[in-house]
């Protein structure tokens, strides 16, 4: 089973956890997230949804755990990450226009087209 959001919430102390590399410091990761990805912060600690994956290799599944948590985060969406035919690809019609929605009220404008 795979499981796929187009929106996800991050701190960068949880991208710095996934990272698991002490070279990537966390004014790194802020700046990579801010300056190179054209993310913004919540501005304020806030209560997010995170997902914990871990692989069952004796099913070959994931088991996706989701964890409520209160900081500062980064909305990471899939038109961040992937192009135009991936997301098409890989999400629903309703998916995709979530994630539009989240965009625009984030950014002013979509990011997916």
């Amino acid at each position: 089973m795979h499981t796929k959001k187009p929106i996800l919430y991050y701190s960068s102390k949880d991208i710095k956890e996934l990272i698991n590399d002490h070279t990537f410091t966390l004014p790194k990761i802020r700046w990579a997230l801010e300056e190179r990805m054209g993310l913004k912060n919540s501005k304020y600690s806030n209560p997010y949804e995170t997902y914990e994956i871990t692989a069952t290799f004796a099913t070959d599944t994931d088991v996706v755990d989701t964890k409520m948590k209160t900081s500062i985060y980064y909305t990471i969406t899939a038109s961040s990450v992937f192009d135009v035919t991936e997301i098409i690809e890989l999400f629903k019609i309703d998916e995709i226009l979530k994630m539009e929605k989240k965009e625009i009220k984030l950014h002013g404008k979509s990011k997916f087209w």
